[in-house]
């Protein structure tokens, strides 16, 4: 409680003094983190070095507060706005609550509104962004107010344990806890209303136990403050005993004292960061625990610490210095510069050289790179970084390739053995290609090739002043997923996305951000996108991109992709039911930079038959982007008319999957191009036959997949599920012939084929269990020669024995595909 800070506590805490310390720290390190946190938007990272801010000037400033005048937490938060409002203007940002919050649902709005009314529903009390607003509430209010609401609705105390808790009657404990309630409801709607316009609390009212069950429900599944873990805790507290022993230091100390207390106070810093970094920077195998959703990543110091004169480089020092002149090197394009570090460089400068003079040098290179291919590689792997640069010279020069030779042995050269290197390394860069400091990476699993199938972080690291990032000795084989987060005040782009492949002992260079830019403004309806989140990706599904990036559009809405390969791109944004809307699609060309402008009319779209008469015996129709898209994509609904007519409202143009069911059950499909011709447009259903038949059966095993009934083209498409006696049995069905199909890892398999043209009615046992088996899955993923996945790149197997072809195009988790047992050609 506030009362134990009196003069005595709050001096020994100016004295470092060791109990105080943490209690402090206990007490208000969480409320002054997650009060921060909720002003940057969410951002962990900002948060934390804003909470080290606050109490490092705490303590600086802790003798102009007086305990008699305000409570510890009134003028601790004071501290903390002025932190917040010097750091933001030095990133050159503004307080910001987080933009998820604006996107809450109509039916959850609705539903807290009537908080005083009616009983909160489980779809309110199981919402993430409700929680967030809950601890955000909590974080503003009082401490006293808060720690009675944590106590009676948290931990459920009864009044009795409160009032014997506060010394008071329990009479008092009543009056507080009105008090504290109307304090948490009045900032926890102001705080929905601030993102939400046209929010508003309902002025219906109901029984005080109404209210209080609603407390009750909130707090009680809603975890108090954001999480710091033990390694945060560190930095706050280092943070504030540098500030509790400057401040502390007698003016009246001998120059040799405050030698003495300069060294010491230096050397507990130095082990305190050095501790830190080899926790969050380690180069052993040991993979590096995966983070909470709340745990942020350090942001460097100001200034790093200075080394001891006498102190030696490490090899990886030495290394790293090394690998960073190549890289300065190969982007300023010193061709003969690079050639000197093949003739006399250590392995990863040379590898890191190869990859610059694949792209710069002429064929005058070819001799140095293969003498460096013979040295290092000599057994010719397919991840030979030196070929893969001759390659690509060849590929500019073709004259210069050379007649096939049998390479001459020569026994009297000593071959170095293959070194371990780095698994992946490069430069993150922003839009002037210049570097990017305390950029944070993280190194995830991609759960289809994980052991665990968890996507667990494998490794960390952070950009150093000159852009540069290695994560060295990755003890993990398989596809993965690198991401960056850059830091402020980079803050426009929020996340970039990588898929690339990890093989032991083989180097994978990935330069992130940077040039090629993708940039432009995007209008809907004639109005900006202002201080919306975008997102680019090479597929629809972004869980499955091998590239996709976050960037945040401006009070305009222009926008900027950074680091963006040639290709073809879905633009998208979060709408306010948190599904994601294609905006549009753009293709990429070679260029530097590519602007755009996404002026974006929405359109009415009208539904009708192949005779363009009105439809009957539908029951829905949607316009989707894919088959099988994830539910996080939107579908755009068609809603009957007065007119007995359907049609589709605020439809953005693009290519899309019509998708009508029957009253049959029986679904039809096909693909429509939806213009942006401003005025109102129609889709006629194509043909189908007219002849129909039944199918009906036994299920001999259970489906550990969705089945479906599809045509060659899919234009049909039946569901076909059990009853729970294991029957099935459609009716009315068209005839057709069928495949018996389903979904797996996003491919379309198709099982058996089942000809229903000249039946009116066949019987047909399922056996699932036995017809997947009979199938063997095979998921290849497709790189570029450093190692990056590449997206939309086509697989065909090809039946040795048969004449089975089977195709499939490839996504940041590769290409999948499922082939009967036999022998088959993979290209």
């Amino acid at each position: 409680m506030e009362k134990f800070w009196d003069h005595k506590q709050l001096r020994l805490l100016l004295m470092a003094d060791s109990d105080a310390v943490e209690r402090f720290l206990e007490q208000f390190g969480p409320v002054i983190y997650t009060w921060s946190y909720y002003q940057v938007g969410a951002d962990a990272q900002i948060a934390l070095d804003l909470t080290s801010r606050t109490f490092a000037q705490a303590a600086k400033n802790l003798s102009e507060f007086n305990p008699t005048g305000e409570t510890l937490f009134q003028w601790l938060k004071q501290q903390a706005i002025q932190s917040r409002d010097e750091g933001l203007e030095h990133w050159q940002m503004k307080p910001q609550r987080p933009w998820a919050w604006s996107q809450l649902p109509d039916e959850i709005l609705c539903e807290l509104s009537r908080f005083r009314s009616d009983s909160l529903n489980e779809k309110v009390l199981s919402n993430a962004f409700v929680h967030e607003i809950v601890q955000a509430a909590l974080a503003e209010l009082e401490m006293t107010d808060r720690e009675l609401l944590i106590g009676r609705y948290c931990h459920l105390d009864t009044a009795e344990h409160l009032a014997e808790e506060m010394d008071c009657g329990v009479e008092d404990i009543q009056d507080k806890l009105y008090r504290s309630r109307h304090s948490f409801r009045r900032v926890f709607f102001q705080l929905i209303a601030s993102v939400n316009l046209g929010f508003s609390e309902s002025d219906a009212t109901g029984e005080i136990e109404i209210q209080d069950t609603n407390l009750e429900k909130l707090l009680s599944t809603t975890t108090v403050y954001q999480g710091l873990d033990r390694i945060e805790i560190d930095a706050i507290r280092a943070s504030l005993l540098q500030a509790v022993r400057e401040t502390s230091l007698p003016k009246e100390t001998s120059p040799s004292g405050r030698l003495t207390a300069g060294i010491v106070l230096a050397v507990i810093v130095t082990l305190l960061a050095g501790i830190y970094w080899a926790m969050r920077n380690s180069d052993t195998d040991t993979p590096i625990p995966v983070a909470s959703e709340t745990t942020a990543p350090r942001l460097l110091p100001e200034k790093e610490p200075p080394q001891p004169e006498n102190r030696q480089p490490s090899q990886d020092d030495m290394d790293g210095e090394e690998l960073k002149r190549v890289f300065a090197l190969g982007r300023a394009g010193h061709v003969d510069a690079l050639l000197e570090v093949l003739k006399s460089g250590q392995f990863i400068s040379q590898a890191a050289a190869a990859h610059f003079l694949g792209k710069l040098a002429d064929a005058n290179a070819i001799d140095l790179l293969q003498q460096a291919k013979e040295h290092w590689y000599p057994g010719s792997p397919d991840d030979d970084p030196f070929a893969d640069a001759i390659e690509q010279i060849l590929i500019r020069f073709p004259d210069a390739r050379p007649p096939i030779a049998v390479e001459e042995s020569r026994p009297d050269k000593k071959k170095q053995p293959a070194a371990i290197i780095p698994t992946i390394t490069g430069t993150v860069s922003n839009f002037s290609n210049e570097p990017v400091i305390n950029a944070t990476l993280e190194l995830t699993e991609n759960p289809l090739f994980s052991k665990t199938k968890t996507g667990q972080k494998i490794a960390s690291a952070k950009t150093d002043p000159n852009g540069y990032y290695r994560f060295p000795n990755i003890a993990y084989n398989g596809c993965a997923s690198l991401t960056c987060r850059p830091a402020p005040p980079n803050s426009h782009t929020h996340l970039i996305t990588q898929s690339l492949w990890c093989g032991k002992d083989s180097i994978c260079v990935i330069n992130i951000g940077g040039r090629p830019a993708l940039t432009g403004i995007v209008t809907i309806n004639g109005r900006p996108l202002i201080d919306q989140t975008l997102f680019l990706s090479d597929v629809l599904d972004i869980s499955i991109a091998s590239f996709s990036e976050e960037v945040l559009t401006d009070s305009e809405g222009h926008f900027s992709f950074l680091g963006i390969s040639p290709g073809v791109y879905a633009v998208m944004n979060r709408s306010f039911d948190n599904r994601l809307h294609r905006l549009a699609t753009v293709e990429m060309p070679q260029r530097d930079m590519f602007n755009v402008n996404l002026d974006i009319e929405t359109v009415t779209v009208w539904l009708n038959d192949s005779t363009g008469a009105k439809l009957s015996n539908v029951s829905k129709a949607v316009l989707v982007y894919a088959l099988d898209m994830p539910d996080n994509l939107n579908q755009v609904r068609a809603i009957g008319t007065e007119a007995d007519a359907m049609l589709f409202e605020n439809v953005i143009p693009g290519a899309y999957v019509l998708r009508v069911q029957f009253d049959s059950g029986v679904w039809q499909q096909q693909t429509v191009e939806i213009t942006g011709v401003p005025a109102e447009q129609m889709i006629r259903l194509d043909p189908i036959p007219e002849e129909t038949t039944t199918l009906y059966g036994h299920f001999l095993s259970t489906a550990p997949i969705d089945l479906f009934l599809t045509t060659v083209n899919q234009k049909i498409h039946i569901d076909i599920a059990p009853n729970a006696n294991g029957t099935y049995k459609l009716s009315a069905i068209p005839s057709d012939l069928y495949s018996l199909a389903g979904f797996v890892n996003g491919q379309l398999v198709e099982f058996m084929q089942i000809d229903l043209q000249n039946e009116l009615e066949m019987a047909f046992d399922i056996n699932p269990v036995e017809m997947i088996l009979a199938f063997s899955p095979l998921t290849v993923v497709v790189t570029d020669a450093l190692g990056v996945v590449l997206p939309d790149a086509q697989v065909w197997l090809t039946g040795i024995e048969s004449a089975d072809l089977i195709t499939a195009s490839s996504t940041g988790q590769g290409a999948f595909l499922a082939a009967p047992a036999g022998h088959y050609t993979l290209s």
